[in-house]
């Protein structure tokens, strides 16, 4: 059995498994409900966040003044695919001096998926116009501790938190739409 074969049928199986025992759920987050204050995008994540290896799209742009999305993803998640065309469309919808999109990938070797080729496949495909950085566990720590993604944040202009989606088990859907994000946006322009 090739390597490639392997690698399929271990995708295959983990999604087989994660279809049958640990499907995702939305838990979507609003300011009005339980959004955790304390989580805020400070100088100190800021210059975290610019300090991370670019992977794609744009350079990191500055964050200060504008409304800012940062997600968590990595090239093996299916909900994940889904969610860069909703970034790509929110991207395309605003100015790029009012939002600011940042894509961290993360967990890429969890359960050892790890795989440099396909997260280039993956950049390639998705032709992200927004920033995609590699991830590190203190930024991970930054943001709470991601452990599940999918997982999307929403600042507003001053840097508070206004939204949060993470991915959970049991989901009637994977990840929020575009229009559930420009929706959010909107109310805080």
């Amino acid at each position: 059995m090739t390597a490639w074969t392997r690698s399929i049928l271990g995708f295959l199986f983990l999604a087989a498994l994660g279809s049958a025992v640990v499907l995702p759920e939305i838990v979507l987050v609003k300011a009005q409900t339980d959004v955790n204050p304390r989580l805020s995008l400070t100088p100190a994540i800021e210059r975290e966040l610019r300090a991370l290896t670019h992977l794609a799209g744009a350079d990191a742009p500055s964050l200060r003044g504008r409304i800012v999305v940062v997600t968590f993803f990595a090239s093996w998640c299916p909900p994940c695919v889904e969610e860069f065309r909703h970034l790509k469309a929110v991207h395309d919808a605003y100015p790029a001096e009012k939002i600011a999109i940042v894509a961290v990938n993360l967990l890429e070797d969890w359960g050892g998926l790890s795989n440099a080729g396909r997260l280039r496949r993956f950049l390639r495909r998705a032709a992200p116009p927004f920033t995609v950085l590699r991830g590190s566990e203190a930024v991970s720590r930054r943001f709470g501790g991601i452990d599940r993604i999918p997982t999307l944040f929403v600042f507003d202009r001053q840097g508070n938190q206004a939204y949060r989606f993470i991915h959970r088990v049991n989901a009637k859907k994977m990840n929020v739409s575009d229009d559930e994000l420009r929706a959010v946006i909107d109310a805080l322009i």
